[in-house]
């Protein structure tokens, strides 16, 4: 779902499920994940045996907080750094795996098609892409703090 922030993809993404489940689809057989929890959890034959629906909620957060950074800061030292990309590899070896089985539906939540070409790699965007639905959103009004 290519949209910006506060727009309401992950609220989309989860209300899909819901009507899923609504129509009788068995809650057995869909799983969510939030992108991050790949590092902690990922092994490369798990997408073998996904479910047959799979959501992964903010699957671009990573390139997302980069390019609304409004302040440089200063490098990650290496080994950070090395996690970082070590992490990134975990996500786009989970997308590209998930993208490659039949008989699966997917819901990945993104904030733009280019941002998920930048976080899972051009070919797997091309090929989620050619296949995929899109719902692009509005943003939303961010609520006031008032106190």
């Amino acid at each position: 779902m290519p949209c910006g922030h506060w727009s309401g993809k992950s609220h989309t993404a989860y209300a899909a499920l819901r009507r899923l489940l609504a129509a009788g689809y068995p809650a057995a057989d869909s799983t969510v994940h939030q992108a991050t929890e790949f590092k902690r959890t990922y092994e490369p034959g798990m997408m073998e045996y996904a479910t047959r629906v799979t959501v992964i909620d903010d699957v671009t957060v990573s390139v997302d907080l980069v390019r609304v950074a409004v302040v440089l800061l200063e490098p990650d030292c290496v080994d950070v750094q090395a996690l970082m990309a070590v992490e990134a590899g975990v996500l786009a070896d989970v997308v590209d795996r998930l993208s490659r089985r039949s008989g699966r539906s997917w819901i990945l939540v993104a904030s733009s098609v280019e941002r998920l070409a930048e976080t899972v790699g051009e070919e797997t965007a091309e090929r989620l892409l050619a296949v995929a639905e899109q719902a692009e959103l509005p943003p939303r009004p961010r609520p006031s703090l008032r106190c």
